[in-house]
């Protein structure tokens, strides 16, 4: 018998069949003249057929690996799409972006050293705050809460010392700058460095103020008024749950004028 060569090629019909995520697999059988392979179901031993003579069971394995192959080859570019979105992902990737990066630092004024030091910012999440805090300390530091007048330890408190964040420990006022406003919440005229605070627009309850914030870790603190005693004429109104009071010798304090007219330390 005349070997019977065909010029008639063979590849995957993109026709219903399976589906695997966005793919779709054709069926076994299921090709359609193209350019790729050569026609397993008329070839004989041979006759241009790259597995030989095959027949039955033995012609369908050839059959399905080539087609496995031709499916691969034409749909590599998936295998790289996904091992950069593997690589990208942290969680699927196993990295954590956030260890990636080195933590922001930023200055803060250290009144033990008596200099300005580089110190981590301190994020944690609402639920480790709940931990560490009290139910009023995290409502007022946490959710911008306010207690309620006359009502605070250091209210009228006169010792001597820092007054610290109660959410990370920096300092954050000296009882050299604090004075009795009458408000019924903890006055100072000037933070114990303009580091260690920052000022945020509130609009809250239909009013405009300054918030105060520590700078370390977010804390709400209370806000600032323009109705304070010389020489900054400045009033920080602080909630006394915000704050931490440490009595010890040895701190330094920044160089500051001292409180004139009604101010008392």
């Amino acid at each position: 018998m005349a070997r019977d060569t065909f010029d008639r090629r063979w590849t995957l019909s993109e026709v219903e069949g399976p589906a695997v995520g966005s793919l779709r697999i054709p069926p076994h059988g299921r090709i359609r003249r193209h350019h790729g392979l050569p026609d397993p179901t008329r070839a004989e031993a041979g006759a241009g057929c790259p597995w030989g003579s095959m027949n039955g069971e033995g012609r369908t394995q050839g059959l399905n690996a080539s087609i496995a192959m031709n499916f691969a080859s034409r749909n590599s570019w998936l295998v790289g799409v996904t091992l950069v979105a593997l690589h990208a992902h942290p969680l699927l990737a196993g990295t954590d972006h956030g260890q990636q990066g080195a933590r922001q630092r930023i200055q803060v004024f250290d009144s033990r050293t008596g200099a300005v030091v580089l110190m981590d910012q301190v994020q944690k999440t609402e639920a480790e705050w709940k931990r560490q805090l009290t139910p009023e300390q995290y409502r007022v530091t946490r959710e911008q809460g306010t207690e309620p007048p006359f009502t605070g330890t250091y209210h009228h408190h006169t010792a001597t010392g820092i007054y610290r964040c109660v959410c990370c420990g920096i300092d954050l006022y000296s009882s050299a700058t604090k004075f009795d406003s009458g408000t019924g919440w903890p006055s100072f005229w000037a933070p114990i460095d303009e580091h260690n605070v920052r000022y945020a627009a509130d609009t809250s309850w239909f009013m405009r103020r300054a918030e105060v914030l520590c700078a370390r870790c977010g804390a709400h603190l209370g806000h600032v008024f323009d109705d304070g005693p010389p020489p900054t004429r400045k009033r920080h109104c602080i909630n006394s749950v915000a704050l931490q009071f440490q009595k010890t010798p040895g701190h330094a304090e920044r160089a500051a004028p001292g409180p004139q007219g009604g101010a008392t330390p």
